[in-house]
C-alpha cells in the first residue's frame, strides 16, 4: 500500500505513526519522491498485532537508498 504524505520528520531521533495491518512484521519505505527513486528503508519486528499498530522507529533502523535526506519533506510511505 502507498500513501502519500507531506511529512517532514522533527529533529528527534525517533518517528512514530500509527498502521493497520495483520499480524507480522512490515516493510516500509519513507521517499521525498513520488517514483520512490531515493528513499528510506525499515524493517519491522513481528510483535504486531492485527489491526491498529502504533510504531516508533528509530532513525538509525532505517536504510538509505540513493542518498535521500531527513532533512526533505517525506512525500510517500509505502507500507
Amino acid at each position: 500500500m502507498t500513501k502519500a504524505t507531506n511529512w517532514t520528520p522533527g529533529p528527534g531521533p525517533e518517528l512514530g505513526f500509527w498502521a493497520y495491518g495483520s499480524a507480522g512484521g512490515y516493510y516500509l519505505l519513507i521517499s521525498s519522491r513520488a517514483d520512490f527513486a531515493k528513499y528510506f528503508s525499515c524493517t519491522t519486528g513481528p510483535q504486531l498485532v492485527t489491526g491498529w499498530n502504533y510504531l516508533v522507529l528509530h532513525r538509525e533502523q532505517f536504510e538509505n537508498i540513493a542518498g535521500d535526506s531527513w532533512a526533505n519533506t517525506m512525500v510517500r510511505m509505502r507500507i
